[in-house]
């Protein structure tokens, strides 16, 4: 029988103790903002420095206003334009030769040019009980609502609760801590890389429409369909169509709005609610291989709401605005 050392020991009693003491320490509920239909938090940069996050399902890595890194000073070394900084146009041509093109570095909803540049350092945000680190970050002209738009990812393996009606949430390490009883409905999510996606079913006039959606609380609408499901699925005909414009973070969003018949979630079933039709030809709302559309923060608002990014569930259950009618503010 092997002997273990008085160091090994030592170590394995250390993890233990940190273990139970994190399993002690029940994690707190902090307020939010909901201006504008987006979650919006305090939070810290750098351990110092006080800024305002957008906390957002649908994005990826951490975005920063240029205002807000020009006025701290936060960049030491040069912005850089493209994803891989003064080496972006050697990946492409590589890439290129092997037929294949650069991912966009941009991202959110709009048919035009993403105005942002990358940072190439190391940053630390904090805000709930869970700290993100990244090597680097991105920067854009305007982020609208907030200082930092966090992308809330899968990978990071931890948990966040969202309290719509009393504008709480708690943001922590690991699986949920709090009691999911039957009072909740359990949805799968899938996992795509950054995103998770669940699966919806709308009803619009006499076309039922079924498929998966991005979970996206970066979004202030209902449902969004995307362009490429618009034009697959000949809803731009539609009669009752509400013409629509929006700026997101690739420049003006087009499209148009309509009521459905219904929306289902799981076994809960919405009435009447508006749902925004994309003609974008680019961004986020323009098309996409796993998802059709995406669920924003104005049904979601109906729900308490648990992100389980550690086992891939949604947990949801109907809050005092469950019965309050869904519509898109023009």
């Amino acid at each position: 029988m092997k002997k273990l050392s008085f160091l090994t020991i030592t170590m394995l009693l250390t993890g233990y103790i940190s273990t139970q003491a994190q399993n002690n320490n029940t994690p707190q509920r902090y307020t939010f903002s909901y201006d504008r239909n987006l979650i919006t938090v305090k939070g810290v940069i750098n351990d110092t420095l006080q800024a305002n996050f957008c906390l957002d399902t649908g994005a990826n890595g951490l975005s920063l206003d240029s205002a807000f890194v020009s006025r701290h000073a936060l960049n030491k070394r040069e912005l850089r334009e493209g994803i891989f900084g003064a080496n972006t146009e050697k990946v492409k041509e590589e890439l290129a030769k092997r037929g294949l093109s650069l991912p966009s570095m941009g991202g959110g909803a709009g048919s035009g040019e993403t105005k942002l540049k990358r940072a190439f350092e190391p940053i630390s945000c904090h805000t709930g009980d869970y700290t993100f680190k990244e090597p680097g970050y991105k920067v854009y002209n305007d982020l609208f609502s907030s200082d930092v738009l966090v992308g809330l990812e899968p990978q990071q393996k931890y948990t966040f609760e969202i309290y719509y009606a009393d504008k709480t949430f708690r943001l922590y390490p690991g699986k949920p801590q709090l009691t999911l009883d039957k009072s909740w409905m359990c949805i799968p999510m899938k996992e795509h890389v950054t995103q998770v996606t669940i699966p919806l079913k709308i009803k619009i006039g006499k076309k039922t429409i079924s498929g998966d959606f991005l979970l996206d609380t970066g979004s202030a609408h209902t449902l969004s369909l995307t362009a490429q499901t618009v034009d697959e699925r000949g809803l731009a005909n539609q009669e009752g169509i509400r013409p629509w414009k929006g700026k997101g973070l690739s420049g003006i969003s087009k499209g148009g709005v309509i009521q459905s018949e219904s929306i289902q979630i799981n076994k809960d079933k919405l009435l009447h609610v508006d749902i925004h039709l994309s003609y974008d030809k680019s961004g986020t709302l323009s098309g996409s291989d796993f998802y059709i559309g995406i669920i924003g923060n104005k049904v979601l608002e109906k729900y308490d709401v648990v992100v389980d990014y550690v086992n891939l569930r949604l947990y949801i259950r109907p809050n005092s605005q469950h019965d309050n009618q869904c519509c898109i503010h023009l």
